[in-house]
């Protein structure tokens, strides 16, 4: 399951997904938060599958990025839903 919620401001046009940025770590570039994204996964899913899930749900908001704040972790036993904030670059 994934989900993707805007922040109040402007609307921006659904994104390509293959061309959203996945960040893992903070960026000198200027940027503003346009959404916060949630994706889960099953267990012993790869990396590449998970920045898709990150790509496809951000893709929704219009963002040139997903900064990463948590991945999806689920063992079976314990769970935890990934995390990432949906950006725009500032001109």
């Amino acid at each position: 399951m994934a989900s993707g919620t805007r922040v109040p401001g402007p609307n921006y046009a659904q994104a390509d997904a293959p061309r959203i940025a996945i960040l893992y770590q903070e960026t000198p570039r200027s940027y503003e938060v346009i959404g916060f994204i949630a994706v889960d996964t099953g267990a012993g899913v790869g990396q590449n599958r998970i920045d898709r899930a990150f790509r496809l749900e951000a893709s929704k908001v219009g963002p040139d990025a997903a900064l990463i704040e948590a991945l999806p972790h689920n063992s079976g036993v314990s769970f935890v839903q990934g995390r990432a904030k949906a950006i725009k670059w500032k001109p």
